[in-house]
């Protein structure tokens, strides 16, 4: 991740915060509206597929981003929103266990998370926010803080929440902005998860894939349309992020087998949390860990379908270690991905016909690689691929709402033009 020292200081207090929307006129601060097609892989958007977000790259910026590890959902969307890693902002996969709070599982609740999301930022200099579904909102507070706006989550089945209605998330945004100036919010963000599922259910080369991004690009161009014509669509500016890429897996592993093969060797309190291609094991002490972690790289190195590593060891670049991520951390080698729901006797299982698509591999695997289109007063044109860091955005963001954030070590400048 290429990092800069970040050359704002945020050590404001909120009396002083509120005076920065009082000493400027609110018509004139500019808006920024973030869009995540979760899942989605830089080559999904082609000409063919995607017209309306192929011209609107065009005329702003294109770029990769590199996620942090893992490449899950949850921990991405909160990088993207905090400019944090997963060692600093808590989310340490898209399941997890907290020594205090238990089990966490999709949850919709920001206040796990251990950095400060920008809209909170926003919000402290008197700007209205918005949000429709972001991964952790919804539900609970961040520090008694919530966005000025949002979509109550009334279900914990993040498998009902990705349901929702997209066309009606596009509508809630541009009724956000319909409102009064004192009352219109400065920041948006909107998750779109039917990407990301899709390529789960059929794989990143699907038919089914072309088709929902043909969808997307659709209600994009519709809602590109609508914003056009609003008085103040010169200060808009939009990003479309995706938290991941896709990869298409060959073989599952069995989370049961491995679980059996350990309570044969006395290991009966062993607890391993699966997320698709790496799982986290918990034990009770230091010497069941040596016991466990000699055991498991056995069964690596005969299997020779996953890595074992000692969570204290992880590699600098991951920027993962935390108290959440467990004791030992296996990964699947690619295309390969761990199966909760499998059997105790068999270990590997082909599973080529079914066109599976998984993600959660580390940064520097090419396939993990998201998204990042940018129009807007802050993106002029731009030629080439930019290829950026996930952790980049909140920084950018808090730029051009012209904030004073939190003392984070990173450059927005990575993301934006001198202006």
């Amino acid at each position: 991740m290429k990092k800069m020292t970040f050359l704002f200081l945020m050590f404001i207090t909120l009396g002083n915060a509120n005076l920065f929307a009082e000493n400027q006129n609110i018509s004139q601060i500019p808006t920024v509206i973030l869009l995540s097609f979760d899942g989605a892989r830089p080559d999904y958007f082609t000409k063919k597929t995607a017209p309306n977000i192929t011209q609107f790259m065009k005329k702003g910026w294109k770029g990769e981003l590199t996620s942090i590890f893992p490449s899950e959902t949850f921990p991405n969307h909160t990088a993207i929103i905090t400019g944090c890693t997963a060692e600093e902002h808590g989310i340490v996969s898209n399941q997890f266990i907290d020594a205090t709070r238990g089990s966490f599982a999709y949850d919709m609740d920001p206040s796990w998370i251990q950095c400060e999301p920008i809209w909170a930022t926003a919000q402290k200099h008197g700007l209205k926010t918005a949000v429709t579904y972001w991964p952790l909102h919804g539900k609970g507070s961040w520090k008694g803080m919530k966005p000025t706006y949002q979509n109550a989550v009334v279900t914990t089945d993040i498998r009902e929440i990705i349901k929702f209605d997209d066309e009606a998330k596009f509508q809630q945004m541009l009724q956000w902005l319909d409102l009064p100036a004192e009352q219109r919010p400065h920041l948006i963000f909107s998750w779109f998860a039917e990407i990301d599922t899709v390529g789960q259910a059929f794989g990143p080369q699907s038919h089914e894939v072309q088709k929902v991004i043909k969808k997307y690009d659709s209600l994009f161009g519709n809602f590109l349309t609508a914003l056009q014509k609003k008085p103040d669509a010169d200060r808009i500016n939009i990003l479309i992020v995706s938290g991941h890429g896709m990869e298409e897996m060959h073989y599952s592993m069995s989370l049961p087998y491995l679980g059996e093969e350990l309570r044969k060797q006395g290991m009966d309190n062993i607890i391993i949390k699966a997320s698709g291609t790496n799982a986290k094991v918990h034990v009770k002490n230091s010497a069941e860990k040596r016991k466990a972690l000699t055991l498991l790289q056995a069964m690596a190195k005969e299997k020779g379908a996953f890595q074992v590593y000692d969570v204290q060891e992880l590699p600098d670049a991951w920027h993962s270690t935390h108290k959440r991520s467990g004791d030992l951390l296996l990964i699947g080698k690619n295309k390969f991905f761990f199966l909760e729901k499998a059997s105790t006797t068999e270990f590997l299982t082909d599973v080529r016909e079914q066109h599976i698509g998984k993600h959660g591999y580390p940064p520097e695997d090419k396939s993990m690689r998201a998204v990042f289109f940018a129009h807007g007063p802050h993106f002029p044109q731009q030629s080439g691929i930019r290829q950026l860091h996930i952790t980049d955005i909140a920084p950018a963001i808090i730029k051009i709402l012209n904030l004073s954030p939190q003392p984070i070590d990173i450059a927005a400048d990575t993301v934006l033009s001198s202006r």
